[in-house]
């Protein structure tokens, strides 16, 4: 369909001009093959294969990603939420001179 040629132009895009592509969520377009479009994952599994460049992909329900996607994944890097005081850094750090009242800090 008019998805599948759309993804053979966005790689094609990516090669020529030598970007990265990212994909947030990406669990929506590469779920699996029981939960969602066989065809378009096909599309996306050939064109992931051939591609040359760099695809970074990001979610929050790896469990959701097809097999066949993960087996083509060359490194995965989890994230952990930020604890309390890593929070606290991070408002710091944002904020500089203004200071973060301790109720305000996000309890998790």
């Amino acid at each position: 369909g008019d998805l599948e040629v759309d993804l053979k132009g966005l790689f094609r895009e990516s090669k020529m001009s030598n970007t990265v592509l990212f994909f947030d969520e990406c669990e929506v377009i590469f779920k699996s093959r029981n939960m969602g479009s066989e065809r378009l994952l096909n599309s996306l599994l050939t064109e992931i294969e051939r591609h040359e460049g760099i695809v970074f992909m990001a979610t929050n329900r790896p469990y959701e990603i097809d097999e066949a996607m993960h087996r083509r994944i060359n490194m995965v890097l989890e994230y952990a939420p930020p604890d309390f005081s890593m929070r606290k850094r991070i408002w710091d750090s944002l904020l500089g001179s203004e200071r973060v009242k301790p109720e305000t800090l996000l309890n998790g």
